[in-house]
């Protein structure tokens, strides 16, 4: 190959080379300019972005400062003005709050005040308010019924006859519903109807009247119990249909009866014999007691064992070392006084009289042929039950603790009561009264047993 070849070939790589050269500083100054002008972008919004926000600071502050000055009085009272409405609106739901509690309370302490009222009041009824025992497998309960009995009970046809007129059978081992007796009436009334006897007008009358009465008596023959004792015969001791229970009054007053029916506010039960009245039995003690001091629950024990060994009625008397007794414990003394009648199955109702003072004491002594007081030195008591006959009733006079003074005891003297010794031992006011009641009694029983041989 020649030279003048070669040199061509050498000319026309370096135009190559060149021309490569142009577009690669092209293609980057193309890139270059580019990222430049991205950057210039980016730098122009940063710079917008901080003189925005700095603006906005500058117009924040200018508001601020121009609020200050302007509104600052109008924007603070609204403020205040709200605070004051959510503080009026609590203090009113706190009030309504406290009115519906106010409310509440005067409602209980109504229902209250009715209860003890009842309760105070049942044995001033003349009827009484009855009560019973359920008789169930043997064993005895008791509850309370507010119901007087049918007045068709003390009249000269028995309830047997009653029954037999509407076609009913008195024997029946499940007593009769509601539904069955008016079936019975019904129809026998519209047998003995006058209408329908025209030929007899007159014994149809008579015996249209007769069915009346015999439908007023069995219906009516029906005792309804509610109330805590009617609670305490569902809840406690788990009564039901068919289950037998006694009713007494309280004043001897006896009668047996069956639950008929339970519904949610009482319970219904049906008389199944004749109301027949016991008599009080041997000399009725009359319990007077200084126990007014007695703390804990001394004072009820003393009460409730007065009640269960049978005593006629327990008085506390207010002495010289024995001056109150509060009213509070007056009212749970009744309570305890009623389960107690309950637990023990008596028939008449143990009376709790309001305090007596020293000075009525006396009369009281004074009349009875019978008349006892626990003294520390005195003649036994069995020496002196030896020497005594039974009376229609008696006194048992105890006093307080650190006894009677010389005073009360010299005017109880005078006044006919016989001092009497429990015993060598130095004995506490509910001991004393229990074992001066519990001697006398077995001492009356002993003397009733004896006549009646």
């Amino acid at each position: 190959m020649s030279q003048g070849e070669n040199k061509g070939d050498q000319d026309q790589c370096q135009e190559k080379e060149a021309a490569a050269t142009a577009w690669g500083i092209l293609i980057f100054g193309l890139i270059g300019a580019t990222a430049a002008t991205s950057a210039i972008g980016q730098l122009r919004r940063t710079v917008d972005w901080f003189y925005i926000q700095f603006s906005r600071s500058q117009s924040s502050s200018s508001w601020r400062n121009a609020t200050n000055s302007s509104n600052h009085g109008g924007y603070w009272d609204e403020a205040c003005t709200r605070y004051n409405q959510r503080k009026q609106k609590k203090y009113e739901e706190e009030r309504e709050r406290m009115e519906r509690i106010r409310r509440m309370q005067n409602v209980f302490n109504q229902r209250k005040n009715e209860y003890f009222r009842s309760r105070m009041s049942w044995r001033k009824d003349d009827h009484g308010a009855y009560q019973h025992f359920s008789n169930t497998d043997t064993s005895f309960r008791e509850q309370i019924a507010n119901k007087k009995f049918n007045p068709w009970h003390s009249g000269n046809c028995s309830m047997s006859h009653y029954y037999s007129i509407l076609g009913l059978d008195r024997s029946r081992a499940e007593p009769y519903s509601d539904a069955e007796i008016k079936k019975a009436f019904r129809e026998k009334a519209m047998e003995c109807h006058p209408d329908v006897n025209q030929d007899n007008k007159e014994a149809a009358e008579a015996k249209f009247k007769e069915v009346m009465m015999a439908y007023e008596a069995v219906k009516g023959n029906v005792v309804r119990i509610h109330g805590d004792e009617f609670w305490h015969m569902t809840k406690v001791l788990r009564l039901g249909p068919n289950d037998r229970v006694e009713l007494f009054d309280g004043k001897g007053g006896l009668v047996k009866g069956c639950i008929q029916s339970i519904n949610k506010t009482g319970v219904d039960i049906m008389v199944l014999q004749e109301p027949h009245v016991v008599a009080p039995q041997g000399v009725q003690w009359h319990v007077y007691a200084a126990f007014g001091t007695l703390k804990g629950g001394r004072a009820d024990w003393l009460v409730e064992k007065c009640t269960e060994l049978g005593a006629s009625s327990v008085t506390p008397i207010l002495t010289e070392r024995s001056r109150v007794i509060t009213e509070n414990r007056v009212e749970r003394l009744e309570r305890v006084v009623l389960a107690a009648v309950k637990q023990c199955q008596r028939l008449h109702q143990m009376t709790l009289n309001p305090p007596l003072k020293f000075q009525k004491l006396l009369p009281i002594v004074s009349e009875s042929k019978l008349a006892f007081l626990a003294a520390a030195e005195a003649t036994p008591l069995m020496n002196i039950l030896s020497e005594s006959t039974i009376e229609d009733s008696g006194v048992l006079i105890v006093g307080p603790e650190g006894d009677f003074t010389d005073d009360e005891v010299k005017l109880m003297r005078e006044a006919g009561a016989t001092p009497i010794r429990l015993g060598p031992c130095r004995l506490r006011v509910e001991t004393a009264t229990i074992a001066l009641l519990t001697t006398v009694m077995l001492w009356t029983d002993a003397q009733r047993f004896q006549s009646d041989l």
